[in-house]
């Protein structure tokens, strides 16, 4: 056995010791990526980025379309909230949110009406039809309605589906 017997047991030890360095490293970045998964799911993102701002037609309130950075291999999120003109962004105030391959358009329609645009077969995970619904921003008077319109011609994979079907 000798020498040759202890090169080669030196030599298994050395395979062993990458192979356990390369399989924790694995396990780790799992673990890591499984997090941040689930801290996403649950409501919570990597940061957010206001996109647009429109204030009512009163000069009142602000309408804020915000984009969510996530994890890389999900989804965009996007979603809407109404605070006082001026205000910064409050996810309380959060009246629409969204998975997002085409962002949403919004306009104000008139003092106490929103008009959210949201692309055809994009899941909708949030949506308030009148706000505020809980606010200490204003009185039940002040109630803005919030009116969804799904935008069928934006929608550009149902037109590829449909151009493969016709």
């Amino acid at each position: 056995m000798g020498t040759n017997g202890r090169d080669d047991s030196k030599a298994a030890m050395k395979r062993l010791g990458r192979l356990l360095f390369f399989g924790v490293g694995v396990v780790g970045w799992c673990f890591l990526l499984w997090i941040v998964g689930c801290e996403v799911n649950r409501g919570y993102t990597l940061g957010e980025k206001e996109v647009r701002r429109i204030t009512s037609p009163d000069g009142k309130y602000d309408a804020i379309l915000v984009r969510h950075r996530t994890a890389p291999l999900q989804l965009s999120l996007e979603s809407i909230c109404i605070v006082p003109a001026g205000n910064p962004i409050d996810p309380k105030q959060t009246i629409f949110g969204a998975h997002a391959l085409q962002w949403s358009a919004i306009e104000w329609t008139s003092e106490r009406e929103l008009k959210i645009t949201h692309p055809a077969f994009e899941s909708i995970i949030h949506y308030e039809p009148i706000w505020p619904r809980y606010s200490p921003y204003n009185t039940p008077s002040e109630t803005i309605r919030i009116v969804l319109n799904i935008d069928y011609e934006k929608d550009t994979l149902n037109k590829a589906v449909h151009a493969v079907a016709h």
